[in-house]
């Protein structure tokens, strides 16, 4: 039996909360593959990071837990916490109009082939200025 998912057809807004998780592994050279909204530490201790501005922070002595940081990259040296996780909320389309992009365009279009299609799906159902796109 699948899941009802009262909330699958409404827009994301940045206030909304997150949908997505992914491990985070640290490491010097290599950025996240999202800019985090948030943070979820399983094992405290310092935490160095690179911060979506680009600066360099280290978050001494931080309690396991949820932290609001938007993060593009955890540093390997001078990071003690462990156990991390990234979490983002989809902010671009709702799933309407990705499904109807994916129908229009099918898996193989490139992001900004599918980009462009929910453009085009927005403006077609007086939906512009409301839906953004990560290129």
């Amino acid at each position: 039996m699948s899941v009802f998912d009262r909330y699958k057809y409404y827009a994301a807004s940045p206030e909304s909360p997150v949908s997505h998780a992914f491990v985070v592994t640290p490491d010097d050279s290599a950025d996240l593959t999202h800019v985090t909204r948030a943070l979820y530490v399983g094992c405290g201790g310092d935490l160095r990071v690179v911060m979506a501005d680009g600066a360099t922070v280290t978050f001494a002595a931080l309690a396991a837990g949820w932290h609001p940081v938007r993060v593009r990259r955890v540093l390997a040296t001078g990071t003690s916490a462990t156990l991390i996780t990234g979490a983002i909320y989809h902010l671009g389309w709702s799933w309407p109009e990705r499904d109807w992009c994916a129908g229009r365009l099918g898996d193989a279009g490139s992001a900004r082939a599918e980009c462009y299609g929910v453009r085009d799906w927005a403006q077609r159902h007086g939906r512009r200025g409301q839906l953004g796109c990560a290129l």
